[in-house]
């Protein structure tokens, strides 16, 4: 007999970690087992298939699908959590095939509900996962995080801001997308993950949307290393004890429990043992290989009977595709999108209609209407050599900016100039740029004000040209920092000559609480070329990469994109940027901020930004 566990190349990487496991506990207990990346070709009479099902129907070719003699030796490996439409989709491949296992008892019992002969399999220490052998050693990364973008996730990440910036944190949130390749800064395979979690204190795991199991891959493969696992409360987590094996608590709060671990290093050591020890003694994936073996060996004697069940035929392929028809129902039609072209469009000629007619108000009065006046200038400006400029627009923000500026008085990082250039303010976004500047005379800070407003592309420039500064930080008036944002952004910089510019996770707020995050991805050049930015402006660009590429755009059209369209100038000039997967900021959305102008449509904008870089389109 042969156990040949399945996983198609197309499919989602994260699960050849997991074959390779069981592959290995298998062959360990003297029956021959691999990992194949197809079901093609004919089946063998003593070989035994075990596939994931949403994951091989939802990414395979139909022609690879297995025919009828190979059906009748199919294993399901369910993997997925009731609830999700990938269950779904695994039950119903299920149906057709010999035997079923899931990785948790809620998925067993929903799948015996739809009258499926599941049996819960559970996972356990793999000793090829484990690079950690119970040593002790450093654990340079205090906290980390693996999970793919989620809209709740993301969320709750977002309202940690609090606690996660005074620890080293490595926030890694790949998109949500089938990942067949790893990639070296949110996407870890295989050694290099097992590594990862070996230099990792604390493991956090929040589930993602509608899911409330928990997610035993991620669990024990955090335990295999010593990193000690922080999870929302889970379903199905024995027989593993909260407090003693791990800690859990409310969503909401898992950071806080996260700092608790931290600071009590005894009982972190004691729970890291205790658990480690645990499952190399009482859960080794040995028990379920030979869950496997057994199985399979019922499988083949079944198989090799005959069976009316070898005249039915496969799953209808349209039936499972349509369970995981990409973002589920299709909404309906918004009857006034088409309206929106021209919303845009009528925004931007009324603004810039209004900017006109204060310039030729100003050139009649003698006025430059491109002139900026130096308002204010502090006592500690004079004989600083900053190491990083904070390039700070404003316009209308007499209600926000003072906090942006107090952020940056937590900074740890000793030599930081601001520079404020007030574009036209009509509020008192002025005084109160000048009422802080007055109040902490210590700060290195100037106040410039524009005699007419003209875009916050236009008003970066003005205070890139007015900086010191090598390194010159983007923060607007909305968006505020923590006392490590420009120290780790410096640090990236330094340890990366040859990248352009570091950019840190930033979470989003609205009035009722935290909303999401941006600036979550690793640098992914082909995530801008599809029209979306995953790069906020908070970000810190070296000098001569700003002088290069001109500055920012100054394109009225591009209103709201103008850092969009920055960084793919960036990537089409070959430039990049990293990614610091800590969160190190946070941005206030409004109704007045400039991408909900922004966001009305895109159209004529994206028209502008792919020919502005050709080299970056040209290959999307």
């Amino acid at each position: 007999m042969e156990l040949r566990f399945v996983h198609s190349p197309r499919s989602n990487a994260f699960f050849r970690d997991l074959m390779e496991g069981l592959a290995g506990a298998v062959s360990a207990l003297g029956v021959p087992a691999s990992v194949t990346p197809t079901l093609s070709g004919p089946a063998d009479m003593d070989c035994v298939d075990v596939l994931v099902p949403h994951e091989y129907f939802g990414n395979a070719e139909k022609i690879e699908w297995p025919n009828s003699a190979r059906r009748r030796r199919t294993i399901t490996l369910v993997t997925e959590h009731p609830g999700t439409p990938f269950f779904d989709m695994a039950c119903l491949a299920a149906t057709d095939l010999a035997a079923t296992v899931a990785l948790n008892r809620s998925a067993v019992a929903a799948a015996r509900h739809r009258g499926l002969a599941a049996e819960h399999l559970q996972l356990g220490y793999v000793p090829s996962w484990d690079e950690w052998h119970g040593a002790p050693g450093e654990r340079p990364l205090d906290i980390s995080y693996l999970g793919v973008s989620d809209a709740r996730r993301n969320q709750l990440i977002a309202g940690y801001g609090e606690i996660l910036p005074r620890w080293r944190t490595a926030l890694l949130i790949p998109p949500f997308e089938v990942k067949r390749d790893p990639h070296a800064k949110d996407f870890l395979l295989g050694p290099a993950k097992w590594k990862h979690l070996a230099a990792s204190r604390v493991l956090i795991n929040i589930h993602r949307s509608g899911v409330g199991d928990t997610e035993w891959p991620r669990v024990i493969e955090a335990i295999c290393n010593g990193a000690v696992v922080v999870t929302e409360h889970c379903l199905d987590i024995g027989p593993l004890e909260p407090g003693v094996h791990y800690f859990s608590g409310d969503a909401t709060r898992l950071a806080e429990l996260a700092d608790i671990v931290l600071r009590d290093p005894d009982r972190q050591e004691s729970t890291r043992q205790a658990a480690y020890a645990f499952i190399k003694e009482q859960l080794p994936i040995s028990q379920a290989a030979r869950q496997l073996a057994d199985l399979a060996d019922v499988v083949l004697s079944r198989a090799r009977r005959p069976s009316l069940r070898a005249l039915v035929p496969p799953v209808n392929p349209r039936a499972l595709s349509l369970i995981l028809r990409p973002g589920g129902p299709r909404p309906p039609v918004d009857p006034t999108a088409s309206l929106l072209p021209v919303l845009k469009r009528l925004a931007i000629e009324v603004t810039d209609l209004r900017r006109q007619q204060s310039a030729m108000r100003l050139a009649l009065a003698g006025v430059d209407p491109e002139g900026v006046e130096l308002l204010h200038v502090t006592p500690g400006h004079t004989g600083r050599t900053p190491e990083v400029s904070v390039i700070m627009p404003a316009f209308n923000q007499e209600t926000d900016i003072k906090e942006a500026l107090e952020s940056l008085l937590k900074s740890d990082c000793e030599e930081w100039e601001v520079v404020v250039v007030d574009d036209g303010s009509r509020d008192a976004t002025r005084a109160v740029v000048t009422d802080f500047f007055t109040a902490h005379p210590e700060v290195a800070g100037q106040l410039f004000g524009a005699t007419a407003n003209h875009g916050i592309g236009w008003t970066r420039n003005r205070a890139i040209e007015r900086a010191r500064a090598e390194s010159l930080f983007m923060l607007d008036g909305d968006n505020a920092v923590y006392p490590r944002t420009l120290s780790r952004l410096l640090e990236a910089l330094r340890d990366d000559p040859g990248a352009a510019m570091a950019y840190p996770v930033v979470g989003t707020h609205t009035p009722s609480g935290p909303e999401g995050l941006i600036s979550h991805m690793a640098w992914r050049p082909e995530l801008f070329a599809t029209g979306v930015n995953p790069v906020d402006a908070m970000a810190l660009v070296r000098r001569s990469v700003m002088s290069d590429l001109g500055g920012f755009a100054e394109d009225p059209r591009l209103g709201g994109l103008e850092d969009y369209d920055l960084w793919c100038r960036l990537a089409s000039h070959g430039m990049y940027g990293i990614s610091v997967p800590e969160l190190l900021g946070w941005y206030r959305r409004s109704k007045h901020s400039a991408l909900s102008i922004a966001d009305l449509d895109r159209t004529e904008a994206l028209s502008l930004i792919s020919r502005r870089a050709p080299n970056l389109f040209s290959e999307s």
